[in-house]
C-alpha cells in the first residue's frame, strides 16, 4: 500500500509549481509494516512516484529539527518519521506531524474539496 497526499485541490493554502498532484510518503507491506525510508524512496523511484520534500535525512537531532526553516506560506507543515521499518502498532511512537500556526482542517475536508480551487503543476 502506497500512502500519499492528494494535492489536486487547494487545501488551506494554494500550491503552485507542483511536480505532481500526488506526493507520496510511505509504503506498507502485506504485514502492515511501514518499510524503511531508504526502501520507500527506492520504490518511489522504480514506480516514478514523487516523494514529499525531504527537509532533513539523518540521525535524530531535536535541536536541528526545531531549527529548520519552513516557509509556511508554501506548505502546511511537515512530518518526521523513523528511518527504520516499523509496524502499525508502533506508528504513534514512530511518526509526528507539525502543522503551521493557525492551520485549520475541516471535519468535512473531502467534501469541501469540491468547492476549492485547483493547485498547479510546473
Amino acid at each position: 500500500r502506497v500512502c500519499g497526499e492528494d494535492l489536486y485541490h487547494t487545501h488551506s493554502i494554494q500550491y503552485n509549481d507542483l511536480v505532481s498532484f500526488l506526493y507520496c510518503y510511505s509504503i506498507w507491506d502485506h504485514e502492515n509494516n511501514c518499510i524503511s525510508w531508504d526502501e520507500t524512496v527506492e520504490y518511489f523511484q522504480l514506480m516514478d512516484l514523487s516523494p514529499v520534500e525531504i527537509l532533513y535525512d539523518g540521525l535524530w537531532d531535536e535541536n536541528l529539527i526545531k531549527s529548520l526553516t519552513v516557509d509556511y506560506s508554501k506548505c502546511e507543515g511537515y512530518v518526521v518519521r523513523k528511518a527504520d521499518k516499523f509496524s502499525m502498532f508502533e506508528f504513534k511512537n514512530s511518526v509526528a506531524k507539525f502543522v503551521r500556526p493557525d492551520h485549520h482542517h475541516t471535519v468535512i475536508h473531502n467534501l469541501a474539496m469540491a468547492n476549492q480551487g485547483i493547485n498547479t503543476l510546473k
